[in-house]
């Protein structure tokens, strides 16, 4: 508005100095002839937000939720003569590593076993129990991605096992074999660990909730000044994000949003709010951004602007030689041009069109 303002000084002296006279002036307004049809195109936005989630953010989240006694079953049939009693704890912190999408866990159980014993020996029951104590690492992976929806989608299944500690369950002439007891556990706690495990990683990695709210919030217009009233309004169009990959420590992902972006010299302007749209994807991430501002003014408000800016106050040219003074002005279009109709008194008493 100062650089138009300084504008309009300029002219007015250039054609007061050139005139040179205190008689009233008469000039003839410029003939409008009709707007021109004119395509204004506004260029999109773009904006990405880098995405950074921890490991041992997650290592610690999940830890948090698998921890204590994970399975209990009492009369578990092993053979025809032996019922089993088996617990199974966390025996340490699970950890975590990170290749491309996937997700790599050893999860460390500790295994309790009772065994009892029945038998009917030469016409008489038989009894005896027990108890053992083992260690079994599972290696389990999820491959994880976020559908169109923004649904976090999983898929774990377990790898591989290594016994820490291998268990010895021998009772009367029985001695049960190892492969037993992994079978066991394995059959039990894979479906519930694979379980456990999708429901942290949802949780750690619920991006919707975050990214509606920005999403709402950027629509809301912002004010940057008072005097002149300016606005800061946000059209996003869509959003977009790149795969997760695992870096160092991290898995890594980023966001983006299109988005018209226009400041406004007026009112707060009304923009209606747009849902979050589907999620669509792109196989590149950059930290680049561009930013494409258009700047809307009404000629009402540039003419309220003008006359508090101009009006009732003296311009000196030539050294004091010239002077004039604005009693009047108005901004308004004539064929696809700014047309400033100006009346002043003084070196030039009249009214001019710029």
């Amino acid at each position: 508005m100062f650089k138009t303002t300084q504008l309009i000084i300029l002219s007015i002296s250039i054609f007061a100095i050139a005139c040179n006279s205190k008689k009233a002036m008469i000039a003839n307004a410029p003939k409008n002839e009709g707007l021109r049809t004119y395509a204004f195109q506004t260029d999109i936005s773009e904006v990405r937000i880098p995405i950074d989630i921890s490991i041992k953010g997650m290592e610690t989240s999940l830890n948090n939720q698998i921890k204590g006694l994970l399975y209990e079953t009492n009369g578990l049939k092993a053979t025809d003569n032996i019922n089993l009693d088996v617990k199974i704890w966390k025996d340490a912190e699970v950890k975590l590593d990170i290749k491309g999408n996937e997700i790599f866990y050893k999860v460390p159980l500790k295994i309790w076993s009772k065994a009892l014993f029945k038998a009917s020996v030469l016409g008489m029951d038989v009894s005896e129990t027990s108890e053992s104590e083992c260690g079994i690492e599972l290696f389990m992976k999820t491959s994880i991605s976020i559908d169109s929806l923004w649904n976090v989608q999983t898929i774990t299944s377990l790898s591989n096992y290594n016994w820490t500690k291998k268990p010895l369950i021998k009772i009367g002439p029985v001695e049960l074999p190892v492969t037993f007891l992994a079978d066991l556990v394995i059959k039990n706690q894979k479906d519930e660990l694979s379980k456990m495990l999708d429901e942290s990683l949802k949780s750690s990695l619920s991006l919707k909730p975050f990214v509606e709210k920005a999403w709402n919030e950027l629509q809301e217009p912002i004010a940057i000044s008072n005097d002149p009233p300016l606005w800061l309004a946000i059209k996003p169009i869509k959003p977009f994000m790149t795969p997760f990959i695992g870096k160092t420590g991290k898995l890594s992902s980023s966001i983006g949003i299109s988005a018209f972006i226009e400041s406004v010299v007026d009112e707060k302007p009304i923009v209606p709010v747009a849902k979050l749209p589907n999620l669509k994807f792109v196989n590149e991430g950059t930290d680049k951004f561009s930013i494409s501002l258009t700047n809307d003014i009404s000629y009402a408000t540039a003419t309220e602007l003008a006359k508090k800016n101009l009006i009732n106050k003296e311009f000196e040219f030539n050294n004091g030689k010239h002077k004039i003074t604005i009693t009047d002005i108005n901004i308004y279009p004539t064929n696809n041009k700014l047309t400033v109709k100006a009346s002043m008194i003084g070196s030039l008493n009249g009214t001019v069109y710029l």
